[in-house]
């Protein structure tokens, strides 16, 4: 079986040295995965803010396969951050926080800067239990597919904080997003 894209989550960074692979990749939280011929190694925590210990590297080679016999497997595990405490955190800090959707712009293009690629986003306004709140911005095939009509609450594990137009979270390749996450 060759590797699919469309249907593997990554809970450990991923690095792919031969090729697009992982800005494919889809996530499919609570599914198992049998990988083959790719490169496990420490994580170098001086490049990454992402608290894993390992990070793994695909090549040419590298095969995907569905783990299907599976019964248990361990949930996500979360260190929510209340959002009236993100002024004291540093700017580019990788976070967890929970919040209920307030409101949610549509979905606009812009083109980057650096690599000249037309770029996806949804703006959101999220706010938690301490009734602070926070814009959050979606990027790519997330910002296109989310419904915040239903004012969801809105689960995320690793989201970037910024301090584009004062603080503010933004998802990145390796974020995780869990919609009425109670």
């Amino acid at each position: 079986m060759e590797f699919d894209p469309n249907v593997v989550v990554w809970t450990t960074p991923i690095a792919n040295v031969d090729g697009p692979i992982c800005s494919f990749c889809d996530r499919h939280i609570g599914k198992v995965y049998y990988i083959s011929q790719a490169k496990l190694k420490a994580a170098n925590k001086q490049y990454s803010k992402i608290k894993n210990d390992y990070e793994m590297t695909f090549n040419k080679n590298t095969t995907v396969y569905t783990c299907d016999e599976a019964t248990k497997i361990p949930p996500i595990t979360f260190n929510f951050l209340p959002i009236a405490q993100l002024p004291n955190m540093d700017k580019d800090s990788v976070i967890d926080v929970i919040g209920v959707v307030k409101s949610a712009k549509d979905v606009r293009c812009i083109t980057s800067k650096t690599t000249k690629t037309e770029l996806k986003l949804r703006e959101v306004q999220m706010v938690d239990s301490t009734n602070a709140e926070v814009n959050l911005t979606l990027w790519g095939k997330l910002a296109e597919e989310f419904d915040a009509t239903s004012k969801p609450v809105v689960a995320l594990k690793g989201a970037k904080l910024s301090d584009f137009g004062g603080r503010s979270l933004g998802t990145v390749s390796s974020t995780v997003v869990q919609l009425n996450a109670v």
